[in-house]
């Protein structure tokens, strides 16, 4: 009986060491260059995003696209930290409580008090402070227009409702607005811009954008290390798991001038041409083409654009 139970263990111990095992070393081989292909494309991904400072619809596409080429099934989460930058009034003067130094009394969003601020007599700021009831000397009191740093994340499903271009829980912002904006003026809305309902989610330097990405399927190598530990690794089947972030470092989507297609510096009959040709669908554009060319920057190319670029109002000979 004793033989009997000997050789069936050893059948089972060389199944194991000379089939089982070779299988399931590569099958985990086939998972880490799996893993290698996921970081790189998913690197290669966020580092294009914090370069060009903007997000499209397209370039996440493309980005789920390559994913699937590694043969596993992920679940993608990304994370869009936009730094917002609110104009606030501060009462800077002194308190009870003080100690004689002037210190910030109280602050108001500025958007609540600007035609009080802007139309109050400076000389005789009374008007403002009243609001101040703990104001020790309303005379030497004053207010000041300052920038108050905040921070809001965006989640995956937000950022992809961004991206459809078609959604009314956001207002598409007009691009001219950043047009001439710098890093001490920042916009203080989230920002969306729609195209020929494309979404374009547009990102600040400073900002910060990162994507998780873990695989949903049970791989081979997974199935195979569970048979061989009688499944003492059962439930934790995660082989791919990427985390890559980083702060926003360009802002591609500001043009340095609108009807300028083609990015040669001038705006001449090249672009109306180009403007022509794509709305007969003979050429397409990229993302910053379709900025330039949305002359009236009402979210849409078509004929008044080139119309616009053609007028002599707007449109200059080389």
């Amino acid at each position: 009986m004793e033989d009997v139970v000997q050789r069936v263990f050893s059948i089972l111990l060389s199944v194991i060491i000379f089939f089982l095992l070779p299988l399931y070393i590569a099958f985990e081989k086939k998972d880490d260059i799996s893993y290698s292909f996921a970081l790189k494309i998913s690197t290669n991904f966020v580092d294009n995003v914090l370069e060009k400072g903007y997000l499209t619809m397209d370039m996440y596409n493309d980005f789920v696209t390559e994913l699937s080429t590694t043969g596993n099934v992920y679940d993608i989460s990304m994370q869009y930290l936009a730094k917002q930058y609110n104009p606030v009034i501060q009462i800077i003067g002194k308190t009870s409580d003080s100690d004689g130094k002037n210190v910030i009394v109280s602050e108001y969003d500025y958007l609540e008090k600007k035609k009080l601020f802007e139309n109050y007599d400076k000389n005789n700021n009374r008007q403002i402070f009243n609001y101040e009831t703990n104001l020790i000397d309303k005379n030497n009191a004053k207010a000041q227009v300052t920038y108050k740093l905040s921070e809001r994340k965006y989640s995956t499903e937000q950022i992809l409702e961004f991206l459809s271009g078609d959604n009314n829980n956001f207002v598409a912002a007009n691009l001219n607005n950043y047009s001439s904006l710098n890093v001490n003026a920042l916009p203080t809305t989230a920002r969306i811009y729609g195209l020929s309902n494309e979404g374009l989610l547009v990102m600040n330097k400073g900002d910060q954008f990162s994507i998780t990405i873990k695989n949903e399927n049970t791989t081979i190598a997974s199935v195979l290390f569970n048979t061989l530990t009688l499944g003492a690794n059962s439930g934790n089947d995660t082989k791919v798991y990427v985390n890559y972030g980083g702060t926003v470092k360009n802002q591609e989507y500001k043009v340095d001038l609108i009807g300028d297609v083609n990015q040669d510096g001038i705006v001449n009959i090249d672009d109306f041409t180009l403007i022509n040709d794509y709305l007969l669908r003979t050429v397409s554009f990229t993302t910053i083409q379709k900025i330039s060319a949305d002359i009236d920057r009402n979210g849409m190319i078509d004929n008044t654009d080139a119309i616009l670029i053609s007028t002599l109002s707007y449109y200059r000979s080389e």
